[in-house]
């Protein structure tokens, strides 16, 4: 994935709407005790009140699209403790926040964003510790921003970029942003073995974390050099299928399918925008980061290190090749585009049944609304679970 983090992009400033589990003082600042959280739907800066007693303030930002966000602390004395940067969400960690009154801000400006803190107790920051294996959990983010217009139109086939129509044979192209998220309680971890995958595969091998931070390597299947995306790809770790609706028998019938197969990932965006068990971002080590910035070579032929750390995930959008579904000659009607997560296999995971995810859509001529986005097989998946947030839950639309 082509990476744009390095921009220093935030909020316009805004009204305070926050749902928080702290209190308030009377000048309407939120009030943290150890253990406690506040959010905030929008805004570029905010105050809080730290009490004495918590290990970390942990404070992020998630905005709503491309690409750029960045998160300061600022001290009671109006110093800039720490500041980060993310592609959609960025969060910083203070530890040991010296009591007073906390700002968190965004510079520059930036509408829509959304953001939160916590401080944490000794017992939140606790990681599990020992010898037991922690798995990771792979799962793929519901498709979204749907759209039949590609980055670059191709002629005679609408919706496909120009490698799209002539590597897969696209003819039109029903687009979306996705990408995998790793829900488990260990980092996802892979390693691309070093003077392979250039021009034939190569051998990937997942390191297996403990909670003493050792790990173990076994084979978790191949990787190739994405000539397009100008980098290493796991490949087979997704599949993308299009699937025709019949609501009233309640039958999904094969429709088409997607190229989409392989992901270099990094912590792009916070899985669960409403739970704070997530990993310290980028504490998962990937070399997917900041891929413009990085000599090619470096980062291939030499091996190559791609990772999500636990409670995040990863995004490709809609405009990347690969990010589609064949519509072809099918008819208006309702589909429902389906992606599974290592769809062969190859990653020992925590859960192997919850790698599926959908959206079920209705198309009418270039227009597409969607119906419905969830974790499971489909819309009619009794155990489906509802996606109402871009990621997962609550929030953006």
């Amino acid at each position: 994935m082509i990476r744009r983090i390095g921009l220093v992009v935030a909020l316009v400033a805004a009204h305070l709407v926050a749902v928080s589990a702290s209190q308030a003082t009377e000048s309407g600042v939120p009030r943290l005790r150890p253990g406690q959280h506040v959010y905030w739907r929008s805004g570029s800066s905010h105050q809080v009140d730290v009490l004495p007693g918590g290990t970390t303030l942990r404070a992020s930002v998630d905005i709503p699209a491309c690409c750029g966000a960045a998160v300061e602390a600022v001290g009671p004395d109006g110093e800039v403790v720490t500041s980060g940067s993310g592609f959609l969400s960025a969060e910083v960690y203070v530890d040991q926040p010296e009591p007073g009154r906390w700002t968190v801000r965004v510079p520059g400006g930036r509408s829509g964003a959304r953001m939160r803190a916590k401080l944490e107790t000794q017992r939140d920051a606790a990681r599990p510790r020992g010898a037991k294996p922690l798995l990771p959990n792979l799962r793929l983010v519901p498709p979204y921003e749907f759209t039949f217009s590609p980055g670059i139109q191709t002629p005679g086939a609408p919706g496909c970029n120009p490698d799209d129509a002539a590597e897969f044979g696209c003819r039109r192209g029903l687009r979306f942003s996705l990408g995998p998220a790793n829900t488990g309680p260990g980092p996802f971890q892979l390693r691309f073995a070093e003077l392979e995958g250039v021009v034939v595969a190569g051998k990937v091998y997942q390191r297996v974390y403990d909670g003493s931070g050792a790990f173990t390597e076994r084979e978790a299947g191949q990787f190739e050099y994405h000539k397009t995306h100008q980098h290493y790809h796991h490949t087979g770790f997704g599949s993308l299928e299009l699937l025709r609706v019949d609501p009233e028998r309640r039958r999904l019938t094969p429709a088409g399918s997607g190229p989409k197969q392989g992901f270099c990932t990094a912590d792009v965006v916070i899985f669960d925008w409403h739970r704070f068990d997530q990993a310290r971002q980028n504490s998962t080590a990937s070399e997917c980061v900041n891929q413009m910035l990085t000599p090619l070579g470096t980062y291939g032929p030499l091996g190559t290190l791609m990772g999500v750390s636990p409670g995040w995930a990863d995004i490709y959008l809609w405009l990347q090749d690969g990010n589609y579904v064949n519509f072809a000659d099918n008819p208006d009607g309702r589909y429902v585009v389906r992606s599974t997560a290592d769809a062969l296999g190859h990653v020992l995971e925590a859960d192997e049944s919850d790698n599926t995810s959908y959206a079920y859509i209705e198309v009418d001529g270039d227009r597409v609304k969607v119906l419905e986005r969830g974790f499971g097989t489909g819309p009619f998946d009794p155990r489906k679970r509802l996606a109402t947030d871009r990621v997962s839950l609550n929030a953006y639309r």
